[in-house]
């Protein structure tokens, strides 16, 4: 458990810096989309799509962490 929560923070650290910050304030804040997207005055899909797009690059890393175990 340890070490897959080494794999996803790292993976964390690696996303870009609009994607981490919209992905942070999503997960550790709890804000919603929309909160998100007037905060940072851009549209709420662009929110969705920076989160979906985290969340696949996280999970492709965790896969690549159990194919490689």
């Amino acid at each position: 458990y340890k070490e897959i929560e080494l794999v996803i923070a790292k993976e964390m650290e690696r996303l870009p810096g609009k994607m981490k910050q919209i992905f942070m304030l999503s997960r550790d804040e709890q804000l919603p989309s929309k909160k998100i997207s007037e905060m940072l005055s851009i549209s709420d899909q662009t929110v969705r799509n920076q989160i979906s797009k985290a969340i696949k690059r996280i999970k492709l890393s965790i896969e690549k962490y159990n194919v490689s175990s």
